[in-house]
C-alpha cells in the first residue's frame, strides 16, 4: 500500500465509525459491507457503511452478524466466566506489578542499599514495559492459536521469574527474574485477559473493561499486605516470600486459564500497518496516552518510598500502597460504569485532568493521616487503566480487530513505561542527601494535564455518532 492511501483509509475508518460514504474501490482484501453498529447507548442504533477486512471469501458473510449490536451476549456465564477469567488473571499478574513499591522500599535496606532509587526503579520500570510491550508477540499467538497458548507461556515465564527471584543476590540477577522474566509473563498473559471480554460486551464494555481491570488494583491491595505481614511481622525472608507469592499465581492462573474463552473463533484478517494509525482520533489517543502512563504508576512504585521520607515507620508505609490500590478498585469500577453511560474519552479527559491535580497536591500530605487521604485519590488515577481498551476499542473496524489494537496501543506506550520510573527516581536525587518529592509531584501533574488536552482533541476528531456521550 502506497503513502498516498493513508488519506482513504482514514476515510474508511471514519465512515466505519459513523460517516456514509460512496467510495466502491476497496483495499485489497477489503470489502463494503453495510453493518449495523451501536454507539453509545441502546437506541442509539444506525446503519451504515464500513469495511470489513478478511482473509477468505468464506468469512464475509460473519462480518454484518460481528458488529450487530445484538449479537453481543452482554451476559450469560460463558461471558462473565470471561470476565471472572480477567480479573483473577490481573490480580496475581499484573497486581504484582503494581506491588513492587514493598520490594523497592525492602530492597533499598537489605540486599540493594548500594543502590540508587533510581537504579532500584529500572527493575520495576522494565517489569511495567514488558507487560506492555510483550501485547504484539502475545496479540500474534492469540490471532492464531487463541487466548490460551499466551496465557499458558505466560504462566511459565511468570513463575520462573518468581521463583529465580527469589534466590537472587544481586541488582543484575533480580533485573534478569523480577524485570525480565516476570515482565514478558505479565505481558503475555494481559492482552487476552483485557481483550476477550470485549467480544461478549458491548453495552457494558466499559464496565466490565473496569472488572477486569479493578483485578489488577485488588491484587495492588492484597499482594503488599500479604508480603509486609510475611516480612516485616512474621520475618519470614525475601525468598520464601516471593516462593508464597509465586504459589498465588500459580493457582490462580490455573483457575483463570480453562474460563478465558474466544468468542470469534477464526484468523483475524492481516491488516496493512497503516490501517491502525490512519484515525487521526487513533493518533490523537496514543499520543495522550504515552504521556499518561508515563506519569500514572509513579505514585503506586514510590508512595512507600514517600510515606518512609514523611517519618512513617516502614511497616505501616507498605499500607500506603494497598490504599492507593484499594481506592483503584472503586474508580475502575465506578467511572467504568460511567464511561458506558457517558462515554469513555469523557471519562479519560476528564480523569487525566484530575489526576494531574491529585498529584500537585501530593507534597501537601506530611503525615501519615495526610498520606492515607492522598492515597485515597487512587480511585482518580487509578480508573485510567479501565477506560483505555474501551476507548481504543471504538476505532477498531471490527470485534476481531480489537485485540489488535489494543495490542499495538499498549506497545508503542511502553516505552513510556520504560523511561518513567527512573526519571521519577533521578528527580528525587535533585537535592544532594535528600530526596525531592516536589519535582516529581510537578512532572506528574503536568504530564497528566498534557495527557488530558491530548485525549480532548483524540474526542474532538471521532466522528459524530453518539453525540457528546463520546
Amino acid at each position: 500500500m502506497s503513502a498516498s492511501s493513508t488519506p482513504q483509509l482514514e476515510k474508511d475508518l471514519e465512515a466505519r465509525n459513523g460517516h456514509a460514504y460512496n467510495d466502491t474501490s476497496s483495499p485489497d482484501g477489503a470489502d463494503d459491507v453495510e453493518t449495523i453498529v451501536g454507539s453509545t447507548g441502546p437506541n442509539d442504533k444506525q446503519r451504515r457503511k464500513g469495511r470489513s477486512w478478511h482473509t477468505s471469501a468464506e468469512k464475509r458473510s460473519t462480518a454484518d452478524d460481528e458488529d450487530d449490536e445484538d449479537s453481543f451476549p452482554d451476559g450469560g456465564w460463558e461471558a462473565w466466566g470471561v470476565v471472572l477469567a480477567g480479573a483473577i488473571a490481573m490480580c496475581v499478574s499484573f497486581g504484582a506489578v503494581t506491588s513492587f513499591a514493598v520490594f523497592q522500599e525492602y530492597y533499598a535496606k537489605t540486599i540493594l542499599q548500594d543502590r540508587s532509587q533510581s537504579a532500584i526503579a529500572w527493575i520495576g520500570s522494565v517489569q511495567l514495559a514488558l507487560v506492555f510491550g510483550m501485547t504484539v508477540p502475545s496479540g500474534y499467538m492469540l490471532t492464531w492459536a487463541g487466548p490460551k497458548l499466551p496465557m499458558i507461556l505466560g504462566t511459565c515465564f511468570l513463575l520462573i521469574g518468581t521463583m529465580t527471584a527469589s534466590v537472587a543476590k544481586t541488582w543484575t540477577q533480580l533485573f534478569l527474574s523480577q524485570g525480565i522474566a516476570a515482565g514478558i509473563g505479565e505481558g503475555l498473559i494481559m492482552l487476552p485477559v483485557i481483550s476477550m471480554p470485549t467480544e461478549w460486551f458491548l453495552k457494558k464494555r466499559s464496565f466490565v473493561s473496569g472488572l477486569v481491570a479493578a483485578g489488577s488494583a485488588l491484587g495492588g491491595v492484597l499482594l503488599p499486605i500479604m508480603i509486609n505481614r510475611l516480612l516485616n511481622t512474621h520475618h519470614v525472608s525475601v525468598g520464601w516470600t516471593l516462593r508464597i507469592v509465586g504459589l498465588v499465581q500459580l493457582v490462580g492462573m490455573t483457575i483463570a486459564i480453562p474460563l478465558v474463552k474466544q468468542r470469534f473463533h477464526r484468523n483475524a484478517p492481516s491488516l496493512p500497518w497503516k490501517i491502525y494509525f490512519a484515525s487521526r482520533s487513533m493518533n490523537f489517543l496514543l499520543a495522550g496516552s504515552f504521556l499518561m502512563y508515563i506519569a500514572q504508576y509513579i505514585p503506586y512504585l514510590y508512595i512507600t518510598v514517600y510515606g518512609v521520607f514523611r517519618g512513617a515507620d516502614p511497616s505501616l508505609a507498605f499500607y500506603f500502597t494497598a490504599v492507593l490500590n484499594a481506592g483503584a478498585v472503586v474508580g475502575r469500577l465506578l467511572v467504568g460504569s460511567l464511561a458506558d453511560t457517558y462515554g469513555p474519552y469523557n471519562a479519560l479527559v476528564t480523569m487525566s485532568f484530575l489526576s494531574g491535580i491529585v498529584a500537585l497536591l501530593q507534597t501537601q500530605a506530611v503525615n501519615n493521616t495526610g498520606i492515607l487521604v492522598w492515597a485515597c485519590t487512587g480511585c482518580i488515577s487509578g480508573s485510567l487503566q479501565s477506560l483505555f481498551t474501551p476507548a481504543i476499542a471504538r476505532l477498531a473496524p471490527s470485534p476481531t480487530m480489537i485485540g489488535g489494537f489494543v495490542g499495538i496501543g499498549c506497545t508503542l506506550v511502553s516505552p513510556a513505561l520504560l523511561a518513567s520510573q527512573p526519571i521519577a527516581g533521578a528527580l528525587l536525587a535533585l537535592k544532594p542527601g535528600d530526596s525531592d518529592f516536589l519535582a516529581q509531584s510537578i512532572y506528574t501533574g503536568l504530564l497528566c494535564m498534557a495527557a488530558a488536552a491530548s485525549l480532548a482533541v483524540s474526542r474532538a476528531f471521532l466522528p459524530d455518532a453518539g453525540g457528546w456521550k463520546r
